[in-house]
């Protein structure tokens, strides 16, 4: 973790200081299982792998984040407590309720009370890099998340925190009858295909 912690949107898949604070420790929590009556199971983390050198000067230091995945919010309270007790630096883990990720980001600048860290979506990282992002150009982990960075202009300002699967709701029988014919959706295999796919609905008067 460096020495210096940056006010304002470290970074936007932004888990920054979790990652390399607890390196090599095993995660356990607990479980939400989809059946009421199932027993909720609970692993705790476990440290003792952590070889992770910190920095005492940190210690008594307060950071923020937004976090904008109601999903994970106890697991990074957790999580910001083992960290707490390993560094000294304290993690206040904000839940996004009513407001978009990108609202309550610019109304927690807005008030003079912007948050160290932040998870937000790419485009919400595009649109708040340059201005208010820390450019993480020379982190050590650029090389293992290659693939998966956010760039503007050249520098890196998200690390990447999670992969999420995109899925198109779609009406088959609509579809069918706007074409005259059987629809396969296993045919639509790639960005082309679905593009032509759109174009033959909008010509058959779907909009």
């Amino acid at each position: 973790m460096r020495k210096k912690v940056l006010r304002g949107i470290s970074l936007g898949f932004a888990l920054m200081l979790m990652p390399t604070m607890l390196t090599g420790c095993r995660f356990g929590f607990a479980s939400d299982p989809d059946d009421p009556n199932e027993e909720v199971k609970e692993e705790p983390i476990d440290t003792s792998v952590d070889t992770f050198e910190y920095d005492s000067t940190l210690s008594g230091t307060n950071i923020t984040l937004l976090n904008s995945k109601a999903e994970i919010q106890v697991a990074l309270e957790k999580m910001g407590e083992e960290f707490e007790k390993k560094s000294g630096v304290h993690v206040e883990v904000m839940p996004v309720t009513d407001d978009s990720p990108y609202t309550k980001v610019v109304s927690l600048y807005n008030s003079g009370n912007p948050p160290t860290m932040s998870i937000l979506d790419t485009t919400d990282v595009i649109a708040l890099a340059e201005e208010k992002g820390a450019d993480l150009s020379d982190e050590d982990w650029i090389e293992e998340a290659e693939d998966y960075l956010t760039e503007v202009n050249g520098k890196v300002y998200s690390l990447p925190l999670c992969i999420e699967g995109r899925g198109v709701i779609y009406n088959k029988t609509v579809i069918e009858e706007a074409l005259g014919e059987e629809f396969d959706p296993d045919s639509i295999t790639t960005l082309e295909k679905f593009t032509e796919l759109l174009d033959r609905l909008v010509e058959a008067g779907i909009k």
